[in-house]
């Protein structure tokens, strides 16, 4: 099985601070001169709007039922309403607008925090009926992508239902807002937060995002134990394209892994230029038929190393045995990202 190299993405390590007025600015400089505010008659000091922060909605209505239902889900079940009910009203309009229960938010004199979230219950419980009666399945093409991919890597439904939504999380500009409003969480704050999102159980997510399950050795999604953030920066992609492939209609699961792995060229030698080898005929073909023929669990994978100093025939030779001997598509891991090189981890 080749190793794939997981993608390093560029984290925020606090939340992002909200940007201040030119009066905040200076009265939060100690320096300030009191006279200021007299300069500035026409500032408007009244309380902000009910509904803050904007985020925009599903591009595809197919994906809305699955994304209100997840969103319910992480505001009641995984308490982000701490963070989206606020005392003067919502602190995402269109997040309101998902969970159908804008219209509290417009309701003058009617505001209270625990009628909002009792709202946000009702919601969910709604939500679940439907989600039970007509189906919660992911919308296509992703279906039929992450299915793909899953019988190519071997994932089981807890792996590929993890995928999935780190899928739906780069590409929904609402559920990542929403899973904003979580904070930084660490590990075991992820494992929570996607149990009860997923509706899993949590034992099996603590499995699958191990470093020993096949999400983390495949490096098609890795888990940052270093510190903690956000859940989008928490959860590693195997490259930062993956996510808008994955949406996208007829995407091949090797094309999905496009820029990680690279289909090898054809061999400039054959079996003949290796009979000094004796090897080859006699354990490294055997043993690759037996693995092509079904030999191996695809979860696990088989591996042999040919070790030699640059330039013996190495990278030929595993060309030579694939093409020539065996009739199999050979696929090369890249050496270098960019100009700069990978280091062997990486790859």
């Amino acid at each position: 099985m080749t190793q794939l190299s997981a993608s390093i993405i560029p984290r925020a390590t606090n939340r992002e601070r909200p940007t201040l007025t030119s009066a905040e600015k200076a009265m939060a400089d100690s320096t300030y001169d009191p006279k200021f505010i007299d300069d500035l008659p026409d500032m408007d000091f009244s309380p902000r709007p009910r509904c803050r922060r904007q985020a925009l909605g599903p591009a595809d209505p197919s994906v809305e039922p699955l994304l209100s239902l997840w969103v319910l889900r992480l505001l009641v079940k995984a308490e982000a309403h701490r963070e989206f009910v606020l005392p003067n009203g919502f602190s995402s309009d269109a997040l309101a607008a998902l969970c159908r229960i804008d219209d509290l938010a417009e309701e003058d004199g009617n505001w209270s925090i625990p009628r909002a979230r009792s709202r946000l219950k009702k919601a969910l419980e709604t939500a679940e009926k439907k989600a039970r009666r007509d189906g919660s399945g992911l919308p296509e093409p992703l279906a039929s992508n992450i299915n793909g991919l899953a019988k190519l890597a071997g994932l089981d439904p807890t792996e590929a239902s993890i995928l999935a939504f780190r899928v739906m999380l780069g590409t929904e500009p609402l559920l990542d807002a929403c899973c904003d409003l979580l904070g930084a969480l660490g590990a075991t704050q992820v494992y929570r937060t996607l149990s009860l999102t997923l509706g899993l159980d949590e034992a099996a997510v603590r499995a699958a995002l191990s470093p020993s399950g096949v999400l983390s050795r495949s490096s098609l999604l890795t888990i940052d134990y270093s510190s903690n953030y956000r859940l989008r920066s928490k959860l590693d992609l195997i490259s930062p394209g993956f996510a808008e492939c994955a949406r996208l209609q007829g995407s091949d699961p090797l094309e999905l892994l496009r820029g990680q792995l690279v289909e090898a060229p054809s061999a400039t030698l054959t079996l003949e230029d290796f009979r000094h080898v004796p090897q080859v005929a006699q354990q490294i073909l055997p043993f690759v038929r037996g693995v092509l023929a079904g030999g191996a669990d695809p979860a696990c994978g088989s591996s042999i190393l040919i070790y030699g100093p640059p330039g013996v025939g190495k990278t030929e030779l595993c060309r030579v045995i694939a093409r020539e001997a065996l009739g199999a598509r050979l696929f090369e891991v890249p050496t270098e990202e960019g100009d700069a090189p990978l280091s062997g981890g990486s790859r």
